[in-house]
């Protein structure tokens, strides 16, 4: 696979577009994560996953609802976190 180089601009919300070329040969679609490193002056992006499990992650939305608050449920995982740690 060829290489490609392009210039894009940073919007005034701080945005890039990745270019059609870019997003074609990658497959990348509207929900896909990617995972972004600085290193230096350096900017990596690597794709982390497809807009299918992006997909299986929203239908997970609301599970919990009315059962735990978001602060109730990180201060558990923190807790059993720390007993885990401290065995």
């Amino acid at each position: 696979m060829r290489s490609l180089k392009e210039i894009v601009s940073l919007s005034s919300k701080g945005q890039i577009v990745i270019p059609r070329e870019v997003r074609e040969r990658l497959g990348l679609k509207k929900g896909d994560l990617l995972e972004m490193e600085l290193e230096g002056e350096l900017i990596k992006l690597k794709l982390l996953s497809k807009s299918k499990n992006l997909k299986n992650w929203k239908s997970l939305r609301g599970l919990l609802k009315g059962k735990y608050s978001t602060r109730e449920f990180l201060t558990d995982r923190a807790e059993e976190r720390k007993r885990e740690f401290c065995k």
